[in-house]
């Protein structure tokens, strides 16, 4: 996160890559309209916008981290410690953001940056002091800066210390191997947006305008929508599937299934009888075109001119709600497949959906129709597609799991399975001194604390 804030800062303050990037198509936006005093020019709009660049950048660091405590918090099912964090970060959004201006602070980009960076600071200074202050989840994962090593009695007792270091390593190393495959598939998924957004400020303003309306609009009856199912498949998914229960997986991950296309139908039902309205709502900051004869061009370009609503706001959110429905499928097939370890597939079929359809419909919506309903559906088709070739996989892991078949889920409980010989239990003792045979282990009766801080990270990791 230190590192991708360290570019982008420095980015920042690049004269020509920063106007790139914040202000796409500036200087063509201009020379379209010669007499709007409206349209800014790159050197506006980079003024202000670097301020908010640069703090959303350095978020990233603790929004990395936040990342790495949800992780552990949702893991052990502390759903009420996560729900505390997140409560504390959003009030301190909405108190800078509504409380700032009438202190004395200016409505702008620089103080919505630092209601996100703040923020998200409190967000991680809330996980951690809950991780710190809940002794039981210190105390069952190991959770020390400068955890006590159990006495050590003999040379297998010295053996199994070292096999339980190299069991952390490996499982470490697994997971950032797994991350940087996942990063892949977002990264993709990013992709298309951005290409998309930057396609619209190549085409004109108005379909720039289009676009970033219906970006706002897509956390409300998109993103949001599905959060919370993604997030009850990887976390209950991830259990049923630890555990072998299959045929309980199956089901929930159908019914959760069920739920983003109901998601997707509620979509299609409360946008398109009200895209008028919702054009008009998202699009309204537009409205200040109408104000000059000069700049009148803009605001027929986003509304129509009273004749035709081709190529306006209005038309374009017949698109939005069945992108809006795709995206939601996507996110929870895709939750479904991270519950089976199923990330070398992801990461593959992402890249393939770049290249296959991606790029042909950007190239088809940008030179061809040229228009911003078209680039809209250039941008959502790749995660359609992805949604259903991810169920597709699903099923397919299913039946597999169901028949006993081999799978990444069979290789990551293979990966966690506990090695033979001796190991730590309380206070030192080895498990044969405890009333446990080898090289079967009875992991359910060992009370782990704070001094088999080395075995309890593999244990940790297995009861994953």
């Amino acid at each position: 996160g230190a590192i991708a804030a360290l570019g982008t800062t420095g980015l920042a303050y690049w004269p020509a890559a920063i106007a790139v990037l914040l202000a796409p198509g500036a200087d063509r936006h201009q020379q379209s309209f010669p007499g709007c005093t409206l349209v800014p020019s790159a050197e506006t709009m980079v003024l202000e916008a670097r301020s908010y660049w640069v703090l959303r950048s350095w978020t990233w660091p603790f929004a990395f981290v936040s990342l790495v405590l949800t992780g552990l918090i949702l893991g052990a099912k502390e759903l009420g410690l996560w729900g505390v964090a997140l409560i504390a970060a959003q009030a301190t959004l909405g108190v800078i953001w509504f409380v700032g201006p009438k202190v004395g602070f200016p409505l702008d980009l620089t103080l919505l940056g630092w209601a996100y960076f703040l923020s998200t600071v409190v967000f991680v200074g809330s996980l951690s002091l809950c991780v710190m202050c809940n002794r039981n989840l210190v105390r069952q994962y190991g959770l020390r800066l400068c955890p006590r090593r159990p006495a050590l009695g003999g040379s297998s007792l010295v053996q199994a210390a070292g096999a339980s270091v190299r069991r952390a390593n490996d499982v470490g190393r697994d997971a950032i191997k797994h991350g940087l495959i996942a990063m892949v598939l977002d990264l993709c998924v990013q992709l298309c947006i951005t290409v998309g957004i930057y396609a619209a400020g190549e085409l004109g303003l108005p379909e720039l305008y289009q676009i970033s309306a219906m970006q706002a609009a897509m956390p409300t009856y998109g993103t949001s929508w599905a959060m919370g199912v993604s997030y009850a498949i990887r976390i209950v998914g991830a259990g049923l599937v630890g555990g072998q229960q299959y045929f309980a997986f199956g089901m929930f991950v159908h019914s959760m299934t069920a739920c983003g296309l109901a998601f997707a139908v509620l979509t299609v039902v409360t946008v398109i009888p009200w895209r008028r309205a919702l054009a008009f709502g998202y699009g309204s900051q537009a409205c200040e075109f109408a104000s000059h004869t000069d700049c009148l061009p803009i605001y027929a370009g986003m509304f129509g001119d009273g004749d035709s609503t081709f190529n306006t706001l209005q038309a374009s959110f017949n698109v939005f709600a069945p992108a809006a429905g795709s995206y939601s499928l996507f996110m929870i097939t895709k939750a479904g497949l991270y519950a089976c370890f199923d990330f070398a597939f992801m990461a593959w079929w992402a890249v393939a959906s770049l290249f296959l359809v991606f790029l042909p419909g950007i190239l088809v919506a940008s030179q061809v129709y040229k228009t911003a309903a078209a680039l809209y559906v250039a941008m959502y088709l790749p995660m359609l597609f992805l949604a259903i070739v991810f169920y597709i996989k699903l099923l397919v892991n299913l039946r597999r799991m169901n028949a006993g078949l081999p799978g990444p889920w069979k290789e990551r409980e293979r990966a966690l399975t506990a090695p033979t010989g001796p190991a730590f239990g309380p206070r030192g003792q080895t498990w044969s001194n405890v009333g446990v045979s080898q090289p079967q282990r009875d992991y359910s009766s060992m009370q782990p604390d704070g001094s088999t801080a080395l075995l309890t990270t593999e244990l940790s990791s297995a009861g994953i």
